[in-house]
């Protein structure tokens, strides 16, 4: 298979490297025909500590990924994660060309041009200008105004922009793999391409991807990216916490994270608290109770929930929500955090199925949410014209037709 018919993704996070391929044929969705995943510890909250050695992971994710794929990734669309990444809300607003006031893709062009002139400092770059709604002289909330009648045309956008230093670091890392950087990709706004569908959207829905340093937040109502957040609580938290209670490795705390432990404390108090013997995980005679290791995991998965509630009430959402909370990300897979997240928002939640892509089970995990979304991304921006777009500087090229870009976001 030739590697133009390939998309492929890369999610550097905080505690692994994850690499999805895609074969692509016509204007079908994607099939995902190579996944692999990488640990690491060179990141933390979306930052590089260490260039060695995310490079020496991203390098042994995408052989292992192109190995499983039988292809050989030349470029790549890679995920641009943690707390420095911010939006903000811009309008732009220009007269319609032309005289019998019909508005063209050129006038859409344009005005999208115009929202993008906002003050920022030297040290920050646009990732994403996302469209949220169009005005046509005094009628707001148009969708697709081409082809139709008015004397001034504005645009409300979503600004996403993040620093230079990080992405840039992670830039070079990508490419000293051999890879080129196809385009970043804010990961939350990736991962919500394969996790919610536009009904979702629509009638207003949260999406919590928890990873191993961060936690990051979405949330959307009548198809509209309204918040953004990203919160500096995440699983390997919990790791850290159970390394000091149980005075063990990392590398013991993270083997008895996954395996015994879960969350939601309240319910699993009503079962009969035994002991655990953990002698095989310490390498040395040890028993704990149930309860020790509950406590612990439960405390810091109420903490993220606590940040949580705060971000949803600053969108004006707590508890409004009619499609609830879609969760994906690796430390949303501990058993009882669904039922944990469902009882302290008191919405509707469950785990995010894979959308838009074709995968095989392995790369159902959640762990791959952003992986996923890269590639569909990469997808929807080959189906789209390409035109300029100034997203990093260094030059990615198109985001592609305005009108048609904004209908992968809107129902």
């Amino acid at each position: 298979m030739a590697h133009q018919s390939a998309i492929c993704g890369i999610d550097i996070g905080n505690t692994a490297v994850k690499v999805a391929i895609a074969s692509v044929s016509s204007n079908t969705q994607p099939e995902i025909i190579g996944a692999a995943s990488v640990p690491s510890l060179a990141v933390r909250s979306g930052e590089i500590v260490d260039i060695q050695e995310i490079v020496e992971c991203i390098r042994d994710a995408i052989g292992q990924a192109s190995a499983m794929a039988g292809v050989q990734v030349k470029r790549a669309f890679v995920a641009a994660n943690g707390p420095h990444i911010e939006t903000r809300m811009s309008r732009g607003t220009i007269a319609v060309a032309r005289a019998d006031g019909e508005i063209t893709a050129g006038d859409i062009s344009r005005v999208m041009q115009t929202a993008q002139v906002v003050s920022l400092p030297p040290n920050r770059e646009i990732l994403h200008v996302i469209p949220r709604e169009f005005i046509i002289d005094t009628t707001e909330r148009v969708r697709d105004p081409v082809g139709m009648k008015g004397m001034r045309l504005e645009v409300d956008v979503v600004i996403v922009h993040g620093a230079s230093r990080p992405l840039k670091n992670i830039a070079r890392c990508v490419q000293d793999c051999g890879v080129g950087v196809a385009g970043f990709v804010y990961g939350p706004l990736a991962s919500s391409l394969v996790a919610l569908d536009r009904h979702q959207k629509e009638f207003g829905v949260a999406h919590l991807d928890v990873g191993g340093g961060t936690a990051s937040l979405t949330v959307w109502d009548q198809a509209d990216l309204i918040h953004a957040a990203v919160m500096k609580v995440g699983s390997r938290h919990i790791t850290n916490d159970l390394a000091i209670l149980l005075r063990t490795s990392l590398e013991n705390a993270e083997r008895i994270k996954i395996e015994l432990g879960s969350v939601n404390e309240a319910i699993d108090r009503r079962r009969k608290i035994d002991t655990i013997d953990l002698t095989s995980y310490m390498d040395e005679p040890f028993i704990a109770t149930r309860r020790q290791l509950l406590h612990v995991i439960d405390a810091r998965a109420r903490e993220l929930l606590d940040l949580v509630v705060d971000e949803l009430k600053k969108a004006g959402k707590h508890g409004q929500l009619p499609a609830g909370v879609i969760l994906s990300g690796g430390g949303s897979k501990l058993p009882g955090f669904v039922s944990l997240v469902r009882d302290t928002l008191g919405l509707p939640v469950r785990q995010a199925k894979p959308i838009g892509v074709t995968a095989f089970d392995a790369a159902h995990d959640p762990a791959y949410s952003v992986a996923l979304g890269l590639v569909a991304w990469g997808f929807l921006q080959d189906k789209t014209e390409r035109i300029h777009s100034p997203v990093f500087s260094g030059g990615q090229e198109a985001v592609g037709s305005v009108i048609r870009w904004l209908k992968n976001f809107l129902p």
